[in-house]
């Protein structure tokens, strides 16, 4: 019956207010969701084909666009550095993928669409060990047991699986998971390829679980030459036309098998009342204990702009208009949607809005029971203040502790970070710089600011150096600027220091991967690019008491051919006892932590073309 309790709702609905209910719920069956996204796809084309009339430009073609060290070591394992270190993570326990990752004694890098082994411990016996091609554009890797999980992103490529089986996959924006084991990281082998349709969003890995997050808008009826056609088109779509899919190729000894199928099932897929448009969010999961076993998941009716996870749950959030996906005029607010994590498999929980847009997944924070949410709201007239939400989900249901409002008018969220009962928000407008607030979010329920502070610039990305200490990065004057404040008071935070480098920018003011700060060295690595063109690695030495450069770290030019210069950057930088490694697709170089001048070993990656499928951020 394809008029189902979601099409009653949506009428119901659009009589009381402009958007309905933001809470999801699942379909009964495969019919009930082919007639919702129908009746989403008709309405898309109801509102394409009026633009197109108003404004006189005939058919739409086309789509819308741990903190922290480890020393373990295992008797009969390759000898180790004694301290490394490892991914910059949001939360403690959540793993996130980045372009490099290591054991202590092996690289594991990104360069060229293949993940690159390299020996680097000790620094003696630096080498190049292997190179494995991944199909399509290598975003991020984790490393876990012997294993190396890549995830890339095919753009309208086909697939080219190991298995040689592509089956009917039409090539769109999707998202490819490999698998390779690595026990002998000098002969690497795959066992694992599986593609899903839309585009990797983000993952995140908790223990042995893997969560990977896919995004993709349904375009049936987009590439149609008349609204006839459009409607043509949707009323012929089957439910399999709306349903994300996987292509699972498995290698068990030498034999591979091929499988495809909907990534989750019908009633594994939420929508709300409120008008969700025709796009899909899938969060999958896998079981990295046993990387054959089969992926999970549920889907969601809605976009994924910023996902944030804790060690207990999921969340993801994107902005809408208050009008609905396609107002033209209101403030905007912000629906998360809360996924359970602690069966393993992504159970959807319940559903927030909160006023106003989020900056990163830096701008949520899970404590215990307690969601805090900041953003930045903006009002018909563009004016623009922001704020602070502390919210409780009990029983499927959020409902709101307390809030701050209208924080900093005229500014917007530049960067958020919630450790423990503490809060800090830093704002921005052109002509005033960059005020500091400090939050006081012990009792969830009378949250309060307790300080601020005024000073030039802005800071982009701010990292706990203790529980007195911030240390940030971020832009005064047009120079890339570190900073260190002194929150040992929250109500009168204070800049303890500040160095600006000879530098326009820095990768990690946007990707916090890209930040290393190593306690045990008292050194903060930063690639960094000047106005000029010049690359490399800024290495200061920081601590409570000081700030200064230890110098910059650069890698032979012959690492790189004539006219690579645009994807040889260094990308990401590794701490290794008293050693830092710079990371770029053009290979690795070394040197002491205090002489960073001074190479100590480089290693050019050999059988590798650093710009084929090369991954930059997008925000360059």
């Amino acid at each position: 019956m394809r008029a189902s309790i979601f099409l009653s709702l949506l009428a119901l609905s659009a009589c009381s207010s402009p958007r309905g209910d933001v809470a999801l719920r699942p379909f009964g069956s495969c019919d009930e969701m082919s007639g919702y996204m129908q009746e989403m796809a008709y309405r898309e084309v109801r509102f394409d084909w009026r633009e197109a009339f108003d404004l006189g430009l005939g058919g739409l073609g086309g789509g819308r666009d741990e903190m922290g060290f480890s020393n373990d070591s295992d008797a009969g394992a390759p000898q180790a550095a004694d301290s490394y270190s490892t991914t910059n993570l949001q939360e403690a326990g959540v793993d996130e993928a980045d372009l490099v990752k290591t054991d202590g004694t092996h690289l594991f890098s990104v360069a060229g669409g293949q993940l690159v082994i390299s020996r680097v411990f000790p620094v003696e016996e630096a080498a190049q060990l292997a190179a494995v091609r991944i199909d399509g554009q290598v975003h991020g890797l984790y490393l876990l047991d012997g294993q190396v999980i890549a995830l890339s992103k095919l753009y309208w490529q086909a697939p080219s699986p190991r298995s040689g089986v592509a089956a009917d996959w039409q090539p769109g924006q999707d998202t490819v998971i490999t698998v390779i084991d690595v026990a002998d990281p000098a002969a690497p082998e795959v066992v694992r390829e599986t593609y899903a349709t839309g585009t990797l969003e983000t993952s995140r890995r908790i223990g042995d679980q893997l969560y990977v997050v896919t995004y993709r808008d349904v375009e049936v009826g987009s590439y149609a030459n008349s609204r006839a056609e459009a409607r043509d088109a949707v009323a012929a779509a089957g439910d399999e036309d709306w349903r994300s899919r996987t292509l699972d190729n498995r290698r068990t000894g030498q034999e591979w098998t091929a499988e495809t199928g909907p990534a989750c099932g019908c009633e594994d897929t939420y929508a709300s009342e409120a008008e969700g448009g025709t796009y899909i969010t899938t969060v999958l999961a896998l079981d990295l204990s046993d990387t054959l076993s089969a992926f999970r998941g549920q889907a969601v009716v809605g976009h994924a702009e910023v996902v944030y996870s804790s060690p207990n749950a999921m969340y993801v959030a994107y902005s809408e208009w208050e009008e609905g996906p396609w107002g033209v005029g209101g403030e905007r607010s912000s629906i998360i949607h809360k996924f359970d994590l602690g069966g393993g498999d992504p159970t959807y929980v319940a559903t927030a809005e909160v006023p106003g847009t989020l900056h990163d997944a830096f701008s949520l924070s899970e404590q215990g029971e307690v969601l805090r949410v900041a953003t930045t709201e903006t009002d018909d007239d563009w004016q623009s203040s922001n704020g602070v939400y502390t919210l409780s989900e009990q029983g499927g249901v959020f409902s709101e502790l307390d809030r701050i409002e209208d924080l900093a008018p005229g500014e917007q969220v530049m960067s958020a970070r919630f450790i423990g009962d503490i809060g800090y928000v830093v704002t921005w407008e052109a002509f005033f710089g960059d005020p500091l607030f400090t939050f006081d979010l012990s009792d969830p329920s009378d949250i309060s600011v307790e300080g601020e502070l005024h000073i030039p610039g802005w800071s982009d990305y701010l990292h706990p150096m203790d529980e007195e200490h911030l240390i940030a990065v971020g832009m005064e004057s047009g120079s890339l600027q570190v900073s260190i404040f002194d929150v040992s008071d929250l109500s009168d935070p204070q800049l303890s220091h500040r160095l600006a480098l000879d530098a326009g920018g820095s990768e990690a003011q946007w990707d916090h991967h890209a930040f290393n700060y190593f306690a045990p060295t008292e050194s903060l690595s930063l690639p960094s690019y000047t106005w000029g063109g010049e690359v490399a690695l800024e290495v200061v030495h920081a601590t409570t008491d000081q700030l200064s450069s230890y110098g910059r770290l650069s890698q032979p030019a012959s690492f790189l051919e004539e006219g690579q210069e645009w994807c040889g950057a260094i990308r990401r930088s590794v701490v290794m006892d008293d050693v830092v490694w710079a990371v770029s697709s053009g290979g690795l170089s070394a040197a002491l932590v205090e002489d960073p001048s001074a190479l100590v070993a480089a290693v050019p990656f050999s059988g590798v073309d650093p710009c084929e499928e090369y991954y930059y951020d997008e925000r360059w």
